[in-house]
C-alpha cells in the first residue's frame, strides 16, 4: 500500500505525481508488486493545507484514474471533513453533507468502466498514445493508458481533455470502436468505428482545462 498525498518524487521523467512513480516503479519490479493508492489526496483538504495546492473533485480523479490505469489495484478515497469529523479547523461542519461532494459521486463511475472488463487481464500501456496536445506531464495534467493482454480493448484517460493521437496498431483489430466516457457523470459518447491498424487522432469534448477530463474507450469489433 502506498501514500500519494503530499509525497514529492524526483522522478526520472520530470515533475510527475508521486501516484504516477510508485505505482509504475512497482509494476515493473520481478515479480510485480500488487499496489493500492491507500491515502491519496483528500477532497477539500486545500481549505488547510493551502500549499498543498487545489485538491477538488478533479485532482481526485487525476489521482485515481492514473494509479489505476498505471496497474494500481485499488484506490481509496478520501475527504478531509469526514476524516476529522468535522473537529478542529472547520469545528462544528455537518460532515454528513460532504458524502454528496462531487469527488465521492464519481468514484463510483472509475469502478463501474473498471468492472465493465476483465480486471485482471489489464496491464500499463502508455505506448498508444504516440503524440499528445496541450502542455508538458505535470502533476495536474496527464494522459495514460491501459488495455487488457489479448490486445481487444484499451482506456486513454486525459485529464484536461486534450487531444492525442492513438496507435490502433497496439489492439487486435481489424476495427476499432470508439467512445467517450465522462468520468464526472459516467456517462459514454458515441465517436465511431476505425480500421486498424492506424493512426488516430481523438479530440476530447469541451474546452481543454482543469476538470474536462475524459477516458477514450476503444473495443475491437469484427
Amino acid at each position: 500500500m502506498i501514500q500519494t498525498y503530499g509525497v514529492k518524487v524526483n522522478s526520472p521523467a520530470g515533475k510527475v505525481g508521486a501516484w504516477t512513480y510508485l505505482v509504475s516503479r512497482d509494476y515493473v519490479l520481478t515479480p510485480p508488486k500488487p499496489v493500492i493508492n491507500g491515502e491519496p489526496a483528500y477532497e477539500d483538504r486545500h481549505l488547510y493545507m493551502p500549499k498543498q495546492g487545489i485538491l477538488d473533485d478533479a485532482h481526485l480523479c487525476l489521482e485515481a484514474y492514473a494509479s489505476v490505469f498505471r496497474s494500481a489495484f485499488g484506490f481509496t478515497y478520501g475527504h478531509i471533513t469526514i476524516y476529522h469529523l468535522g473537529t478542529k479547523a472547520q469545528e462544528g461542519t455537518d460532515w454528513k453533507v460532504s458524502f454528496a461532494d462531487p469527488g465521492a459521486a464519481q468514484m463510483k463511475h472509475l469502478r463501474a468502466l473498471m468492472e465493465s472488463k476483465q480486471l485482471l487481464d489489464r496491464l500499463p500501456d502508455n505506448s498508444l498514445v504516440t503524440l499528445r496536445q496541450g502542455p508538458d506531464v505535470t502533476e495536474d495534467n496527464d494522459i495514460v493508458a491501459t488495455r487488457d493482454r489479448a490486445k481487444g480493448w484499451a482506456f486513454i484517460y486525459t485529464s484536461q481533455g486534450y487531444g492525442f493521437t492513438a496507435d490502433l496498431g497496439r489492439l487486435q483489430g481489424p476495427k476499432v470502436l470508439a467512445r467517450c466516457f465522462d468520468p464526472r457523470m459516467g456517462q459514454y459518447r458515441a465517436i465511431g468505428t476505425f480500421d486498424a491498424p492506424g493512426q488516430h487522432d481523438f479530440d476530447p469534448p469541451g474546452k481543454p482545462g482543469r476538470g474536462n477530463d475524459w477516458v477514450l474507450v476503444l473495443e475491437v469489433v469484427p
